[in-house]
């Protein structure tokens, strides 16, 4: 027997199910197994509420006799995906993750913040994987629980032919589960969905397309199969990397596109997620010294940039530094800061002008992203030609740049022209809307 009380398992094969060998992989990996009929829950509770209130209890002490209200907080956040939709619900949630919720203490009227997860002392939470988990009608493959809270939810494939794959178990959730259960999905980190031989994961409302493997830049590029769904399960789902996710990675992204403006929650891939380890533990070691992280185009740098800068600002370690980020384009220190301020971190941006009302001949008005012509983003065609390309990119990470660009386009053929005001007017807004810059 395996020490979280489940058979042990030599692995996937036809007989042993992909789910049952996927749940002995996160036992492994330091999470306690309980069935899902044997959880200390009923079928219409999102939360495990003994797990929940243990926690808030020890974690905070000074909350006397108002463990209660700190449960009626979580209860009614997580409710509210029903009326205000998924993604608002669960950007709320993280917030509440992170040490953002606050309970009224009737002695004093005032609010005091509350915590939910030890990040100092991970091994003090509570570390539960439970499968066949039942949520009012639906029933979950696997669950993990912090604390009695759901934060992954995984759907496993077991293939019986080539028709099944992944894509079944990411399809469940995002068209099925995320769609008529979303209580359950708001306090969600990520989900995943494997078949013994993909293994993909993403955050909540995000389509198939944009699930993403998970893997590691010390292990052959070439593994595959059930080896690298292994790799997945420890790299990705360990209990301290998911509480690290939760504090540090999980992003929230709102962007306009064609005046309708909608938010995507934003996890990093594997190699995104390794740099800034590194960078963050070379810049707070006593002997930190330069580095260098080479980037290949479409690697996502801007965001990983933005995932440094958050971690280092908010360190105790580096006392409240000042983060410098330098580009060659306009429109990339645009975005770059747009996504620092995403990360949460509080932006100054200096406008290359300089002095307040000093302009050269090229500027023509107070508004930022100033075009010198309207046809300076050249071609749009991205099959043929490699600026058309590169929009296609932009776009593809969700570019203020080139969402501004798209708002305002004038008819030029396969050029991508714009209202040069227009253009200008949206960057100047967002930015000039957006708290933290």
């Amino acid at each position: 027997m395996s020490e979280g009380g489940r058979p042990a398992s030599e692995g996937y094969t036809e007989k042993n199910t992909v789910q049952a060998a996927l749940v002995q992989l996160l036992v492994d990996a330091g999470w306690a197994y309980i069935p899902g009929k044997e959880l200390p829950r009923t079928t219409s509770q999102v939360f495990i509420e003994s797990d929940l209130r243990g926690a808030i209890e020890e974690l905070n002490p000074s909350l006397v006799d108002r463990t209660d209200a700190v449960l009626s907080d979580l209860r009614r956040s997580a409710l509210t995906a029903a009326d205000e939709g998924l993604m608002a619900a669960n950007q709320t949630f993280t917030r509440l993750l992170r040490g953002g919720g606050t309970v009224m203490m009737p002695d004093t009227n005032h609010d005091e913040p509350y915590e939910v997860f030890d990040y100092a002392r991970p091994e003090q939470n509570s570390f539960v994987v439970s499968d066949e988990v039942t949520y009012q009608g639906a029933r979950f493959d696997v669950v993990l629980f912090v604390n009695g809270i759901p934060v992954v939810v995984g759907e496993t494939k077991t293939p019986v032919s080539t028709a099944v794959t992944w894509k079944a178990g990411a399809k469940d959730i995002y068209t099925s589960y995320e769609v008529h259960q979303p209580v359950f999905f708001t306090p969600n980190l990520l989900s995943f969905a494997t078949d013994g031989k993909e293994f993909r994961y993403a955050g909540v409302r995000t389509p198939l397309e944009h699930w993403h493997r998970w893997g590691s830049s010390d292990a052959s590029a070439t593994i595959e199969g059930w080896e690298r769904v292994k790799m997945s399960v420890a790299g990705l789902l360990s209990p301290r990397v998911i509480l690290n996710l939760i504090e540090h990675y999980a992003m929230f992204d709102a962007q306009d596109a064609d005046g309708a403006v909608r938010t995507i929650k934003l996890l990093p891939r594997y190699f995104q997620y390794e740099a800034v380890e590194k960078i963050v533990a070379r810049a707070t070691s006593e002997n930190s010294s330069r580095g260098l992280i080479y980037h290949t185009q479409g690697s996502g740098k801007t965001l990983t940039m933005s995932w440094v800068a958050a971690r280092l600002y908010f360190d105790p370690q580096m006392q409240n530094p000042t983060i410098v980020a330098i580009a060659d384009r306009t429109q990339l220190v645009t975005q770059t800061f747009a996504q620092f301020a995403s990360a949460g971190v509080p932006v100054v941006l200096h406008e290359m002008r300089g002095v307040p009302g000093v302009k050269t001949d090229a500027h023509h008005t107070d508004g930022l992203a100033e075009l010198v012509c309207s046809n300076s983003f050249r071609s749009d065609d991205w099959q043929f030609n490699a600026v058309g390309l590169l929009h296609a990119e932009m776009r593809t990470l969700d570019s203020v740049i080139m969402s501004a660009a798209d708002a305002n386009q004038v008819p030029a053929g396969g050029a991508l022209a714009v209202d040069r005001e227009g253009f200008s007017q949206a960057v100047t807004e967002r930015l000039e809307a957006h708290p933290l810059i």
